[in-house]
């Protein structure tokens, strides 16, 4: 981005060349006229005259490039600012936050100070910061669902996240962006569906009280035997997916639920943890039975008795097709800001090469027709910033829509 300090820069340099012009057209006059230095001086402030119109033809238009810049930073800034789930920025070298969103701040209890002065080892107990350092080791490039993590408010209060994040190159710094979603009351309803379900068994009346409080969440709820065939849905799970509970019974979540875009890879570590019979939490893509896809948060855990005998895996899914568009499109925004960015600052390098070019043989320039075709090309450069402000505001508008 354009700084005063270059601002500077260039009106000290558009002092020198004035100062160049005069002392120069000033010992020439008086050599050349014994003397007579008036027509000297006249022809100096002539060029003196072309020498300003061309800087400020130069600062007029890096200015008005500066504000298109101001323009982008500013609309990335309201994106991150805006969005209703906490995010930070952290070095990756330090670990340390130096950037922070409003809802970070209400979530956490922090101020503003307080939370740039932490690092992503401050809001984690401390049996997780070896987990911490593994996964900070293992950090691959890209976007990464690095999955439930539990983290700690000001207050010392533990709570439940889902982490994602995104490597960055901010302020100059190898970066990660990251946005934590608060999963406390999935967990708890998590929790009340396993302790709803045992408390059924206990009385007896296992079908008809399942089916009468989990047949009240909103969540959808599976349950999967050992042999991964599922064994009752609640209606919540009918109703969102277009399927009854007779045409899924004794098919395998696979059979109905997954198509083209649900990720192998999920998929493939759901299963190593329905083998081991381990709690597991993902993200990704399922499809009703109208062939239309969906994103969905997915909690899926084995329940046993209370010999500790498994009994069947209850799967919680929560829709958050709209959360994931959100993210997405700030993500697509934010590469489409960093790439006007890259190129306004590598196409403005041209036209001002050319005014620097230009500058220089205008000062040299000794007739008038000269000095004409030197100002000439100068408009013509000028026209060539002003068309690339000019495309550079559409290009942000296109992204603000």
């Amino acid at each position: 981005m354009f700084r005063k300090s270059y601002f500077y820069l260039l009106l000290i340099v558009a002092g020198g060349l004035i100062a160049t012009a005069i002392g120069d057209d000033f010992c020439a006059a008086w050599f050349e006229h014994n003397g007579k230095i008036f027509p000297g001086i006249i022809r100096a402030m002539n060029d003196i005259f072309w020498i300003v119109v061309t800087v400020i033809l130069v600062i007029r238009q890096v200015w008005r490039q500066q504000q298109v810049l101001q323009a982008s930073e500013m609309q990335y800034r309201q994106l991150f600012e805006a969005h209703p789930n906490p995010m930070w920025i952290y070095r990756q070298d330090t670990q340390q936050f130096i950037s922070v969103n409003e809802a970070a701040l209400q979530q956490y209890g922090y101020t503003r100070d307080e939370w740039l002065k932490l690092t992503i080892r401050d809001i984690r107990p401390a049996e997780d910061l070896p987990r911490l350092e593994q996964v900070a080791i293992k950090s691959q490039d890209g976007y990464n669902d690095l999955g439930t993590w539990l983290h700690v408010r000001k207050s010392g209060q533990v709570f439940p996240v889902n982490i994602v994040s995104y490597p960055i190159y901010f302020k100059g710094e190898s970066c990660r962006l990251v946005m934590a979603t608060d999963i406390t009351e999935l967990v708890r309803s998590k929790e009340d569906l396993e302790s709803a379900y045992i408390k059924e068994k206990e009385l007896r009346q296992e079908s008809r009280l399942r089916a009468e409080i989990i047949n009240k969440i909103h969540n959808l709820v599976i349950i999967v035997g050992e042999d991964g065939l599922i064994k009752w849905v609640n209606k919540a799970f009918c109703e969102f997916t277009g399927y009854t509970l007779p045409e899924v019974v004794g098919l395998g979540p696979e059979t109905v639920l997954h198509g083209p875009l649900t990720n192998v890879e999920t998929m493939q570590r759901l299963g190593q943890a329905v083998q081991k019979k381990e709690f597991f939490s993902c993200e990704l893509v399922n499809y009703k039975k109208t062939g239309e896809w969906y994103w969905s948060q997915l909690n899926i855990s084995p329940i046993y008795d209370e010999a500790g005998v498994f009994q069947f895996f209850i799967s919680v899914e929560n829709v958050i097709t709209e959360k994931k568009q959100r993210e997405e499109k700030i993500i697509r925004q934010h590469s489409a800001l960093q790439e006007i960015a890259w190129l306004n600052s590598h196409e403005l390098r041209r036209p001002l090469c050319s005014v620097i070019a230009l500058v220089e043989l205008l000062k040299s320039a000794t007739t008038a027709e000269e000095q004409d075709n030197y100002l000439r090309l100068l408009e013509q450069t000028a026209s060539e910033l002003d068309q690339l402000v000019h495309t550079t505001s559409l290009r942000i508008s296109e992204i603000e829509k």
